[in-house]
């Protein structure tokens, strides 16, 4: 029996590690941890053309599942055979990779439940963010309000203004219309009358300055009235179209901060639960694939069993393996609903769009009477940034690495500087990254500055390239060239918390260049994080 039914074992155990079946599994699933480990573990316990014939016997196509088990009824059943030291030797060998192999899938279902939580909190970050930007739309929202309300009542008092300039100047209007000035003007109050020294003359024009004075001094009077309210009109008409201005300007500076939270949450969820469904897409194959290995190890743990018994219970054991159904529930990933969004509708109008008018001027009773000002539209934002950091959004930091690096001679005039650099997996949608250096390169310091920007042409070039050595770099790595910290050397940043965005490491390197003296050596720590572009 021994290695003759380990030929007829593993195979079985290969194909059931694979969650889709026919001996092939998908490419990014791969053979599966129990498969690979398998072959590992073949490898090095067995030599020669038994190891190559197990080896090869991996790969069977999943027909032949039940040829595989007759022979191993057939090689067990019945059989008194004695393993020799070398084959208990790989049966604990086996047994000792399985169950290692069964704690990396119980971490690993850890890991990927963390991967989903994290993929619903990066979505929920979207929201939560939208609702913290809506809050202080709020502001700008009370301000339009506010300004709308006093455009408005501008306008009452300036409809009242006009409706006394339009009585005074009317009565005004209609006694000068309909008034006829003491004839007596004409010719007693001339010149000859007013300077006359004949007593008869100087009587009959003062007779005539009194009669005029009891007519002058009410037409005196609606003019001064009618002036009077003209001039308080125009000044408030004037303070109204100032107010209208202001309210244009709050509403227009309103609706930009609400439309542009919108947009940010609408990106950020799409970028995001594009990421949450390819994240799911993976973690789901690598379930199967969990699943599968725990079923295919156990029912491997039992075969080994049938190996190890005693001839007697050798066939009842078998049975027993092939009819075995282990529960795999406790590998099920709970994969949660999308997290709603924040309620975000930006306005469906703008000043000085008709409907917009129509709503805020038009329609409202003072309108009739008011002087409006020509409306100003909002003007379009203008910036001087780039196409590429309009549209971007950041990660929160990550938590501070530091590098200890030594001045070192080593037959040339050599030191070795630290490097630093993304890991290995980047999350999707993740464009470049950012380096902040340490104040004063101290690890708990809260505040730094920008040290480099990162967003390569080719963007597998984020996550390519090796950890160590000055060869083929990768184009987001730094080299720290100066040791001391000087933040008049780069752009000030406050780090703030750390959040679930927030890359979790990153690698570290050292790297050897000419250029320190001979015999010294010295010893230094900086410090940096980092965080994703998107």
């Amino acid at each position: 029996m021994g290695f003759a039914v380990l030929l007829t074992l593993f195979p079985l155990v290969a194909l059931s590690a694979c969650p889709q079946g026919g001996g092939n599994c998908p490419a990014h699933v791969g053979r599966g941890l129990l498969q690979a480990s398998i072959e590992s573990t073949v490898a090095t316990q067995v030599s020669g053309a038994t190891a190559k014939r197990l080896l090869q016997g991996l790969h069977v196509n999943k027909t032949d599942i039940g040829i595989y088990l007759q022979s191993l009824v057939a090689k067990v059943d019945g059989h008194n055979y004695t393993l020799s030291k070398p084959e208990k030797t790989a049966l604990e060998t086996i047994g000792l990779m399985v169950g290692k192999m069964q704690n990396a899938s119980v971490m690993q279902h850890a890991e990927d439940q963390q991967e989903v939580n994290r993929m619903r909190d990066l979505i929920q970050n979207c929201t939560s963010d939208a609702a913290a930007s809506l809050a202080k739309v709020a502001a700008f929202k009370e301000s339009a309000s506010s300004t709308r309300k006093a455009h408005a009542a501008c306008r009452q008092v300036e409809g009242s203004a006009k409706d006394d300039k339009t009585l005074a100047c009317t009565t005004y209007q209609a006694h000068r219309e309909t008034t006829t000035p003491p004839t007596c003007m004409s010719t007693e109050l001339s010149a000859e009358y007013v300077k006359t020294d004949d007593a008869a003359k100087k009587k009959q024009m003062e007779a005539c300055l009194v009669t005029v004075k009891s007519w002058l001094t009410p037409f005196h009077a609606q003019y001064e009235e009618c002036k009077s309210k003209t001039d308080t009109h125009k000044n408030k008409s004037a303070e109204c179209g100032s107010q209208q201005q202001a309210f244009e300007q709050a509403f227009c500076l309103y609706e930009s901060k609400l439309e542009d939270t919108c947009t940010a949450q609408n990106s950020c969820r799409a970028k995001m639960i594009a990421a949450r469904n390819s994240s799911h897409d993976g973690v789901k194959l690598a379930e199967a694939a969990r699943k599968a290995d725990f079923t295919a190890s156990n029912r491997l743990l039992c075969f080994l069993d049938v190996l190890r018994a005693n001839n007697t219970h050798k066939r009842k054991t078998l049975l027993e393996c092939q009819n075995q159904s282990k529960q795999t529930s406790k590998f099920d990933i709970v994969y949660q609903d999308i997290p709603g969004a924040s309620d975000c509708q930006p306005e469906l109008t703008k000043p000085c769009d008709s409907s917009w008018q129509l709503q805020e001027y038009q329609s409202q009773a003072w309108h009739s009477k008011a002087k409006m000002e020509g409306c100003k539209p909002c003007q379009a934002p203008t910036t001087t940034t780039t196409t590429t950091q309009e549209a971007t959004t950041y990660s929160g930091w990550s938590t501070a690495k530091c590098k200890q690096f030594n001045y070192l001679w080593r037959r040339q005039w050599k030191f070795h500087a630290p490097g630093f650099q993304p890991p290995r997996t980047i999350p999707d949608g993740a464009i470049g990254v950012r380096w902040a250096r340490q104040a004063d390169n101290a690890e708990t310091a809260e505040n730094g500055c920008m040290y480099k920007t990162c967003i390569p042409s080719v963007p597998q070039d984020l996550r390519t390239g090796p950890w160590t050595g000055p060869k083929k770099q990768n184009p987001c790595r730094i080299w720290v060239t100066k040791w001391s910290y000087d933040a008049n050397d780069c752009e000030a940043v406050r780090f703030g918390p750390v959040t679930s965005t927030s890359p979790t490491t990153f690698g570290t390197a050292s790297y050897g260049a000419h250029g320190f003296v001979k015999g010294v050596s010295q010893s230094h720590k900086v410090c940096f994080r980092m965080q994703y572009i998107f």
